[in-house]
């Protein structure tokens, strides 16, 4: 395991992705009531609004994403991952998973932009975005949202961010 003592990360760098990693368990929360909602109670999409409701809003769910995608850049580009040396095989598929989730959030913010767009030009709620005429939106969202958390929670800990928060 590569440890934080042979890659020096800055308090501040792990205590972004901390934040980081807050912002997205709230988002998930809000996510997992979702899928609770419209899976398992079989309420429509419309009314799956998740643990609080009246936050439910185009807005919201942009500035979470924007925020998430704000803090991971900067843990990307403090942390610079892809000019490490020494990396195991464990490590070299967390920092490609690290990436592709960062890529895939900057998809996920166009995502909401777009919805944000249908908001003001139709009023629309929920509104489809792009993927939302093909998939369901509830699940594309929560499998978006999964997929953007658990790969920087992995290297999150691979690579020793929580000891330099514990220990430092």
């Amino acid at each position: 395991m590569l440890s934080y003592t042979q890659y020096k990360i800055k308090k501040s760098t792990a205590l972004v992705f901390f934040a980081a990693i807050l912002v997205q368990v709230f988002h998930m929360l809000e996510h997992f009531a979702q899928i609770y909602q419209h899976a398992i109670l079989g309420l429509s999409i419309r009314d799956s609004v998740g643990l609080i409701t009246f936050l439910n809003l185009e807005y919201v769910h942009w500035i979470y994403n924007l925020a998430y995608l704000i803090l991971l850049g900067i843990v990307f580009k403090e942390c610079r991952f892809f000019t490490l040396k020494d990396r195991t095989n464990s490590q070299k598929v967390a920092i490609i998973l690290f990436g592709l989730s960062f890529f895939l959030q900057v998809y996920h913010v166009i995502e909401h932009t777009v919805r944000m767009s249908q908001y003001h030009i139709t009023g629309c709620i929920p509104c489809m975005g792009i993927l939302g005429s093909y998939f369901d939106g509830v699940y594309l969202h929560f499998v978006l949202n999964f997929l953007v958390f658990v790969y920087p929670l992995g290297v999150f800990f691979m690579f020793g961010f929580y000891k330099k928060i514990l220990f430092n």
